[in-house]
């Protein structure tokens, strides 16, 4: 497909097609629009982690052991 045609099925201009083609920057909608246009929007799917992580799961992986406080005994 050239850039004619991915431009013209995306609804952008070539020169758009071809800045975000180099790497020269773009809009997340652009973007979309492009992949869409591609049939490629499944290539969204790597952008996401396999497993989330949880904020408080990380934290809690961080934060030390409390300190284990021992009974006195009492005479």
């Amino acid at each position: 497909m050239t850039v004619a045609e991915v431009a013209e099925r995306a609804e952008v201009s070539q020169k758009t097609v071809a800045n975000l083609e180099h790497g020269r920057g773009s809009t997340l909608n652009t973007l979309i629009k492009v992949l869409r246009a591609l049939d490629a929007e499944s290539w969204l799917d790597s952008l996401t982690p396999d497993e989330p992580i949880s904020p408080i799961a990380l934290l809690e992986q961080q934060r030390p052991e409390p300190r284990k406080r021992g009974r006195r005994s009492r005479d």
